[in-house]
């Protein structure tokens, strides 16, 4: 999972439980969908007796995310944005 923020800068980290699907046309890296640059990769938060564990960066993604696994955040800007002085 990458996460890039506002100031540009970005963390990413490997996830360390299972996605699931219910089938392979709702897998977004079947190879049905895997080079379809316009199938949405929703996110899928970790079994909830695993969540009190995890680190800030997944939790900052499940406060950040609807129930469906899509974003509540708008996408960054290209480049960050200068603070004024």
């Amino acid at each position: 999972m990458s996460v890039h923020f506002a100031d540009g800068s970005a963390q990413s980290m490997l996830l360390d439980y299972p996605w699931y699907y219910p089938s392979e046309s709702a897998n977004p890296w079947s190879s049905r969908n895997v080079n379809d640059p316009d199938f949405p990769t929703r996110f899928q938060p970790p079994p909830s007796e695993r969540i009190g564990g995890e680190p800030q960066l997944v939790k900052y993604v499940i406060d950040h995310s609807t129930p469906e696994g899509a974003t509540l955040l708008n996408d960054c800007p290209a480049t960050p944005a200068t603070p004024a002085t």
